[in-house]
């Protein structure tokens, strides 16, 4: 399955796609791993940073409720499960536990809850994580890293070479040399 550029969103070096319909868990790894985006596979969401979290939040606002995050419980804490960050103990203990050394977590009050290996991120929680069943259902979002440096200059030269183009895509310079571009309503040729 490729990508649909439409629907693409590009925060700092990663690149989102949410998609329409809802799955399992392990539904959704395999719908992530068969996306291709040019070449580079697809993976749940592993979010690293505040920041990142953040920027996800503000564009997912209002569309996203619960959406399976590449993590999975483990003995005594939680891993990511999907992607660069597979592999990675990021949380120990339960309720009262901690992150593990410099890593992130954002687990709503109350979480993570016994007895749930998977977990979810959206606005039912606030934006904090949740621990969710597995054989439950939750939206995808496709996260891919390796290409979106290359994305975001297909979007601006998308945007410069295109001037009367249906779909435009804004692109936003955030920092030196970084571009925040997502899909912009759709204009009409001048």
């Amino acid at each position: 399955m490729e990508y649909d550029l439409r629907r693409i969103v590009t925060i700092g070096t990663a690149a989102y796609e949410l998609l329409e319909a809802t799955a399992t868990f392990a539904d959704a790894q395999i719908q992530a791993t068969k996306s291709t985006l040019e070449g580079s596979t697809g993976e749940l969401l592993s979010i690293g940073t505040a920041a990142e979290l953040a920027m996800l939040k503000q564009q997912f606002m209002g569309t996203v409720t619960n959406a399976w995050m590449g993590a999975a419980a483990v003995a005594n804490g939680w891993m990511w499960s999907a992607g660069d960050r597979t592999g990675l103990q990021f949380w120990q203990g339960g309720v009262s536990g901690s992150a593990v050394g410099s890593m992130f977590a954002a687990w709503a009050s109350g979480q993570p809850s016994i007895g749930s290996d998977c977990a979810v991120v959206g606005s039912r929680t606030g934006w904090r994580w949740s621990a969710n069943a597995c054989n439950g259902t939750a939206q995808v979002i496709i996260r891919c890293i390796a290409l979106a440096r290359r994305l975001r200059m297909l979007f601006i030269f998308f945007v410069l070479s295109r001037p009367c183009a249906h779909v435009r895509y804004k692109c936003v310079k955030c920092s030196a040399g970084d571009f925040h571009c997502h899909h912009a309503a759709l204009y009409p040729c001048s």
